[in-house]
């Protein structure tokens, strides 16, 4: 699987798991909350609506007493005068108090008066016998002075209260009960329904579609509608009615179709969000990524040295194609000292080879030279010519001189292959320097100074190895001013170092060629082998040490050496194609 179809599978998990916790949330927590809000308002509505009906119970057990403490009333029930009673009782009276029946008992519960009204046609009825019957077998109304509730007539609930006969000042004893009624018909039913603004019914407590406690019940009939429903009990305590306040189930709706909402908005702008997101992952990322990877593909192993990658931008993946830039350039160096290494390992087995076999001649060639410069000391002696002896003191003299610089050769051939072993001891540098000075044969027209400060001319070093350094050094120095000049030697110490610096007035180098100065094999010379410095180089890093050049064309040339205070004894083991490779990196930084 590629890495964009891996980001697309990523995101769809990604959005499902998003997706999956928003549904839990909602579900949870959203809709849970919605579900409390409608509990909480239609527990409210179901108060407001039993609210309603004790006010209205209230407002019978009010007519009742007012009633029951008129004089009028008094005087009826103890006299039995009926013109007392129908000035009381009249059809205003049913009207104004909403009320379908009256009963005028006195203390032995026996019937004194009775009267009905139909609130619908406003007519005045007989109360029939047998719903006084089931009025007087509350057995709580006939015995308490004062009670109010519910109760059943005739399979009507009815709203019921009593109240003693008494006498307006108090001084005369009760006389007898007045029970009001108000039935709770569908007349009654919409005067709650109005006054409560609920949409409220009643049934029987059998007929409950849920089994109610005293506390409220809900029952969410459906999706629409949600109904709180409360038990009424009758004036003896016992379970008679179910109140049900009905309500629309708005806020589980208006709950519902945000969820909704959010599902739909949350589907488009993941889509939208995932769509763009993996837009901008290609743009920013997949194409950048294929892009170099193509481009090291495409790689050739053998010219590293002209492929440079390019990523644009200023991110991880441009750094990336950096380092993959500075590895393949890395490589390519590698490759290029390896080639230097195996070049000039070949080269060092060779002048070990030629060094080690031109020893011999040389030796022979030393031996010819010395027998040719003791005959003509003898011819001399013999009284020959003169001329004759001048010319093979010349050629002796020039024989010995090629002879000389052919052995320096095979002395650089052999120090350059072979490892430098160093037997360090405290060598006076001054001396050294003038002693390598008295052989150069100077002429006058070069002025030497010598100067060493601070214990400089006292260094610890390999005496002989240390010497072939100055000798190469001094040299280099000489040879370029042919019309004369000044070589400057100076010593100093700085920070517990020592730095000597040799200094000419010559030709000076180019910068191109002050680069490859210490390469072995390179020279500027018309006579010169190339491996004067390369060995210089080796010895002072055998002295962990460092040599450095600085020179300008027409002024001079200056080579510093930095070395150590102090010095151990050790030997360097390098194969000559490790020193090749350390050569080659220092001479970049000359």
């Amino acid at each position: 699987m590629n890495i964009r179809r891996k980001l697309v599978a990523g995101l769809a998990i990604a959005y499902l798991l998003v997706f999956s916790g928003f549904l839990f949330y909602t579900n949870n927590l959203i809709l849970k909350g919605y579900l409390e809000f409608e509990h909480e308002d239609i527990i409210e509505q179901t108060e407001i609506g039993l609210n309603t009906l004790e006010l209205r119970i209230s407002e019978v057990s009010h007519t009742t007493s007012d009633y029951a403490g008129r004089d009028d009333t008094y005087y009826f029930i103890q006299n039995n005068m009926r013109h007392f009673i129908n000035d009381l009782i009249s059809t205003s009276s049913f009207i104004e108090n909403e009320l379908n029946f009256m009963i005028f008992i006195d203390n032995e519960a026996n019937v004194l008066y009775s009267k009905a009204f139909d609130l619908t046609t406003l007519q005045s009825l007989e109360l029939e016998e047998s719903t006084i019957d089931r009025v007087l077998g509350y057995e709580k109304i006939v015995s308490e002075h004062q009670v109010s509730g519910i109760i059943e007539l005739n399979k009507v609930p009815t709203m019921i209260a009593t109240h003693e006969i008494t006498y307006s000042d108090d001084e005369l004893p009760p006389v007898g009960t007045l029970i009001c009624g108000r039935y709770i018909d569908a007349i009654e039913v919409a005067k709650l329904c109005d006054y409560s603004y609920q949409d409220l019914r009643f049934i029987e407590y059998t007929d409950s579609p849920i089994d109610s406690s005293d506390d409220i019940s809900i029952w969410r009939k459906d999706e629409n509608t949600i109904i709180g429903i409360k038990s009424i009990y009758d004036i003896n305590g016992e379970p008679y009615l179910a109140m049900l306040a009905e309500s629309p189930r708005d806020l589980y709706n208006q709950g519902m179709r945000t969820i909704v909402y959010f599902y739909g908005a949350m589907i488009i702008i993941g889509a939208i969000g995932g769509l763009l997101s993996i837009y901008l992952l290609n743009k920013t990322v997949l194409e950048r990524i294929l892009g170099l990877s193509k481009e090291v593909s495409n790689i050739d192993p053998r010219s590293l040295e002209s492929k440079t990658l390019s990523i644009s931008g200023d991110d991880e993946i441009s750094r990336l194609s950096e380092d993959i830039d500075g590895m393949l350039q890395t490589i390519t160096e590698y490759q290029t000292r390896l080639t230097s290494q195996e070049r000039m390992a070949t080269i060092g087995q060779t002048a070990a080879m030629v060094g080690h076999d031109l020893r011999n001649p040389l030796q022979v060639i030393y031996m010819l030279s010395s027998r040719i410069k003791r005959v003509a000391k003898k011819i001399g002696e013999l009284g020959e010519t003169e001329p004759y002896v001048r010319e093979i003191e010349y050629i002796d003299e020039n024989l010995n001189e090629q002879t000389s610089y052919m052995n320096k050769i095979v002395s650089d051939l052999q120090d350059f292959s072979r490892s430098i072993a160093l037997q360090i001891a405290e060598v006076n540098l001054e001396d050294m320097v003038m002693d390598v000075l008295g052989t150069l044969n100077l002429n006058d027209s070069i002025t030497v100074s010598v100067e060493l400060k601070d214990r400089s001319e006292i260094q610890e070093t390999d005496g002989n190895y240390f010497r072939r350094v100055v000798v190469n050094l001094l040299t280099n120095a000489v040879q370029p001013m042919h019309e004369g000049g000044k070589l400057t030697v100076e010593g100093r110490r700085i920070d517990g170092k020592s730095v000597i610096s040799v200094s000419d007035t010559g030709e000076g180098v180019s910068e191109e060629n002050m680069r490859k100065l210490f390469t072995p094999l390179f020279t500027i010379k018309a006579k010169g082998t190339g491996l004067g410095l390369a060995v210089c180089k080796r010895i002072i890093d055998a002295h962990q040490g460092e040599i450095k050049v600085d020179s300008e064309e027409g002024k001079g040339t200056t080579f510093t050496i930095t070395l150590p205070e102090t010095q151990e004894n050790e030997a360097e083991t390098q194969p000559v194609e490790a020193a090749v490779s350390e050569v080659d990196v220092s001479a970049e930084n000359v």
